[in-house]
């Protein structure tokens, strides 16, 4: 009876935190909140071609490629695009849904999963025993299930077997993290790498459909390679979600240093805008590399074994742990904004 009621406390616990999230949106487009007043610049209209067509005809010229003094009066100056801008809000996303919904759907994951990882943490610190962490089965389920929805639009937009240049570098990230998940696991196994045990939830699981199947006379018997390969599957369907955001940051953080040696070796390198370039550049180096970090904080034979219990005890080591993935999500929140508002105006323009 015990592994039903840590099943049906694990259940409660992630449908809870996904009831509640819902029951947010739907009053409110929480993820309309880091980007609401955000100034996106608006393409030129049909109108603006035709002054610029009108108004940039030149006047008559003489032999010497001299514009007729009469024409020169006449002739009004060219005509230039106006730079008009808009602010972020519900009306403007009615007409930018194509970035929206993609973003809209990874900070709903976002937050039901840093929800789920936070609660699930501080119990196990406040409580070791009460999670055999069976909860990772069902984040990774609603995961597969929700980047699979996510993927179904506009992925293979050329087709199944023609794909974009951003089609194949998503494939072949993960097909990679596939097999090195699959690869690791099968030849060192979970706890080798995690604090948690994927051999033991998987026993216990085939142990509750066993019970159901003996109702009828029959008896599941599957082999670790199974969950590993949901594991591994899991992996790279995410890696496949991710990578198109991670080209995207790339993208934008290649715009942000294409010119930022002559920006700060420039005479006005001390001012303020220029002060404030070079600490958002700082804080993007720092973004890069946060991901590394946490998987060196996590995978148990890097650092931990390094430090526990020689130096510190373990329970100090998962408050540490938790803190700094707290630390790296603020962290990419100070630079959010700015990174959503050259999204947004780079599919204002060209979506």
């Amino acid at each position: 009876m015990a592994g039903w009621n840590f099943l049906s406390f694990e259940v409660v616990l992630f449908v809870s935190v996904l009831y509640l999230y819902m029951q947010f949106r739907k009053s409110n487009i929480l993820s309309l909140k880091p980007v609401r007043n955000l100034i996106v610049y608006v393409p030129p209209q049909d109108e603006d071609f035709e002054v610029l067509e009108k108004t940039n005809k030149g006047g008559r010229e003489n032999k010497k490629g001299e514009v007729n003094k009469y024409d020169k009066k006449k002739v009004s100056a060219k005509a230039k695009f106006p730079l008009r801008t808009i602010e972020i809000n519900e009306a403007f996303l009615k007409h930018n849904q194509e970035f929206f919904v993609e973003y809209d759907f990874f900070f709903m994951l976002f937050v039901v999963i840093l929800g789920l990882f936070a609660i699930t943490q501080g119990t196990k610190l406040v409580y070791p025993s009460l999670l055999e962490t069976n909860i990772i089965f069902y984040m990774m389920i609603f995961l597969l299930a929700m980047a699979g929805m996510n993927l179904c639009k506009n992925t293979f937009s050329l087709g199944y077997f023609k794909y974009s240049d951003e089609t194949k570098i998503e494939l072949l990230f993960a097909i990679k993290a596939f097999i090195v998940s699959f690869v690791c696991l099968k030849t060192f196994g979970s706890t080798t790498f995690f604090d948690f045990n994927i051999e033991k939830a998987h026993d216990e699981s085939q142990a509750r459909v066993n019970q159901i199947l003996s109702l009828i006379g029959g008896k599941l018997s599957l082999p670790y390679d199974f969950t590993y390969g949901i594991i591994g599957a899991t992996a790279g369907l995410l890696t496949f979600c991710t990578v198109r955001l991670n080209i995207r940051f790339s993208y934008y953080f290649y715009v942000l240093t294409k010119n930022s040696a002559a920006l700060l070796s420039s005479r006005v390198a001390d001012t303020p805008e220029n002060k404030r370039y070079k600490r958002h550049l700082l804080l993007m180096y720092l973004n890069m590399l946060s991901p590394l970090l946490v998987v060196t904080f996590f995978i148990t034979p890097l650092i931990e074994t390094l430090l526990v219990p020689d130096y510190i005890p373990l329970e100090l080591w998962k408050g540490l742990r938790l803190l700094f993935v707290i630390g790296v999500v603020c962290l990419r929140s100070a630079t959010f904004r700015e990174e959503l508002q050259f999204h947004f105006n780079e599919s204002y323009f060209y979506v």
